[in-house]
């Protein structure tokens, strides 16, 4: 109930009381219009928000890398029939001014350059084993990675791939890395003067490839540009394999993997590691 001031034809008793239907009211007075303008007040406020939290920017450019394998020496004389690789992701990636040294080393996700970190000891690009320590100090300042895409994808020899990378900022692009996941060699090893057929599933997940590469990506470069790589097996990395301790399957074949010929299964990862590279190729 609302009670009002009357100015004028008040009764005896000095209140003014309106009718019932009159007595209770509404807060909205004009409901049909307050409600409109409320929910347009949200919408207009919801609207800004997404313009400019959510909105996802243009690029600066894309890449569109193709990787081929080669991973089959040309050589007359190797024991290789097959080699297949398996790609978990592609890379690019910049330099950068470092700030100094320090930090820790995280074994898990070892800095650009480096991979299969274990033992104290990380592979280096250029084949080397380097130690903790020395990987955290030539890592300081080094490439940082702009762009990045998983693969997932199996190659076997002649045969390629390809990803499209955003690329979200301006500058120069000085290295390309593949990550690899799994690699299996098949061919024929002589042992004792007999040719002994074999299968290798070499534990390359996690080892990097990198390749040294020139791209700039501004305003005054194509929003698309095209990277050809070529990941190439250099030699032959099962030569010369000591198979005095090798375990053989009954129909005298050789397996090695991570739980079978394991100590032959980490020498052939040695190999890889040093042999495996990526090129830069012009089309």
């Amino acid at each position: 109930m609302i009670r009002f001031r009357a100015d004028s034809h008040m009764p005896a008793n000095g209140h003014a009381t309106l009718p019932e239907h009159l007595m209770t009211l509404s807060l909205f007075r004009r409901p049909h219009t307050a409600i409109p303008l409320f929910v347009a007040m949200i919408m207009l406020g919801s609207s800004g928000l997404s313009a400019c939290a959510f909105t996802d920017g243009e690029p600066w450019g894309w890449v569109d890398v193709h990787i081929e394998s080669a991973a089959l020496p040309a050589d007359a004389s190797s024991n290789l029939i097959s080699v297949t690789m398996e790609l978990s992701s592609v890379r690019v990636l910049s330099e950068t001014t470092g700030q100094g040294g320090g930090g820790e080393l995280d074994p898990a996700n070892p800095p650009p350059g480096f991979s299969l970190c274990h033992n104290g000891h990380c592979h280096a690009a250029d084949g080397r084993l380097v130690p903790y320590a020395e990987v955290v100090a030539e890592s300081a300042g080094g490439p940082v990675v702009v762009s990045g895409l998983a693969l997932e994808q199996e190659l076997g020899n002649g045969e390629s791939t390809q990803a499209r990378l955003k690329i979200a900022q301006r500058g120069g692009l000085d290295q390309a890395e593949v990550e690899l996941s799994a690699m299996v060699l098949e061919g024929t090893l002589v042992h004792q003067g007999e040719a002994v057929p074999f299968r290798a599933n070499v534990p390359v997940r996690g080892l990097r490839i990198q390749a040294n590469i020139d791209l700039r990506v501004d305003a005054d470069t194509p929003v698309e540009q095209r990277l050809d790589l070529i990941l190439e097996l250099r030699e032959d990395i099962t030569q010369s394999l000591v198979l005095a301790d090798a375990a053989f399957e009954e129909d005298g074949s050789l397996r090695i993997t991570n739980t079978r010929n394991r100590p032959l299964a980490e020498e052939l990862l040695e190999r890889a590691a040093r042999s495996l590279t990526l090129l830069e190729t012009q089309r």
